[in-house]
């Protein structure tokens, strides 16, 4: 690869989450059963995710790039991934569109532009992404011991408190970065700040017409 290698936050996925304001008590009290059908999409989704997934490794071993094919599909992917994770985490109070590719969303996850792929780590990626596969299931194990409590707060609130907001956030930007790069989106999936670094934040956007 020519030039100067870049830092590896800028091949890292953003995060940004428009300002939640208040939480509708009667969605928040029957939010599982409002994504019942997101969750059906997004498990017919996977599955597709799997066979591209399959097919940019191979691709990715032997040019060193992801197939814009590939690019474009699973860039669509984590985007709905990330959508009705922000609203399953009390992120926002819009009900995530079922638009491939909506404007204006409350969450919305920023994916780095394509560059060269290293082959060495391509070939071991499944290897290479177990730390931060171990940091994802351990992070989504907590939330979901506290989820009830989580729950009963903002029933209760009509509104997710600032701590609740930064550590849902914290855990689904990470899961997004961990997703770009075992899906060959990126070369990088962590930084310096791991979990804990900021790139997620409410209010850095008005709320869009999508949803």
């Amino acid at each position: 690869m020519n030039g100067p290698l870049a830092a590896p936050s800028e091949f890292l996925p953003e995060i940004d989450v428009a300002a939640v304001g208040r939480q509708p008590r009667l969605t928040v009290a029957f939010r599982l059963i409002l994504l019942i059908p997101h969750y059906i999409v997004l498990g017919a989704l996977g599955i597709t995710s799997g066979v591209v997934g399959v097919i940019t490794w191979f691709a990715a071993l032997f040019t060193a790039h992801t197939p814009d094919f590939a690019r474009r599909y699973q860039t669509g992917y984590i985007n709905r991934f990330a959508r009705v994770s922000g609203y399953s985490m009390f992120l926002t109070s819009s009900y995530p569109p079922f638009a491939w590719q909506p404007t204006g969303c409350p969450v919305v996850a920023h994916i780095p532009p394509p560059t060269h792929l290293n082959r060495w780590t391509v070939f071991f990626r499944g290897i290479l992404r177990i730390p931060a596969a171990v940091v994802v299931v351990v992070a989504g194990f907590g939330l979901g011991v506290v989820s009830v409590i989580v729950w009963i707060v903002v029933l209760v609130l009509g509104r997710t408190p600032g701590a609740v907001f930064q550590a849902n956030a914290a855990v689904l930007r990470y899961t997004v970065r961990y997703n770009a790069y075992w899906l060959m989106l990126t070369p990088a999936y962590r930084n310096t700040s791991s979990v804990t670094g900021s790139s997620a934040s409410p209010g850095r956007r008005r709320r869009g017409r999508c949803c």
